[in-house]
């Protein structure tokens, strides 16, 4: 299998993920309802509404930092994407995509 995106263990990367409906990008109506967005990686759940965890939104974007999170192991996981708003209180599944997560070694 072929990872849609990859991550690296204690490394800084940012995967960034614009949420679009039918192929097209969120109106700014829509981009500014969303009031939470969580990404499920493996047992792994980030929300937008915690502050430690590396995920942030803004502007139709999620931008995650795998590698920072705590107890990541190397491996291939699922990530799915799940966006909340007054209207979807129960959460939107928007789709999932595949992350690769491996060790980088460099010179520090």
């Amino acid at each position: 299998m072929v990872a849609d995106e990859y991550a690296y263990i204690g490394r800084d990367n940012i995967i960034r993920r614009v949420l679009l409906i039918d192929g097209n990008a969120l109106s700014v109506a829509q981009k500014a309802a969303i009031t939470k967005v969580t990404v499920k990686i493996g047992t792994h759940c980030l929300d937008t509404t915690v502050s430690e965890d590396p995920i942030e939104y803004s502007d139709g974007t999620v931008e995650i930092q795998v590698g920072l999170i705590p107890t990541i192991k190397k491996g291939m996981y699922t990530a799915e994407v799940t966006a909340f708003d007054a209207t979807m209180p129960n959460g939107k599944a928007w789709g999932s995509f595949t992350v690769y997560v491996d060790h980088w070694e460099s010179c520090e």
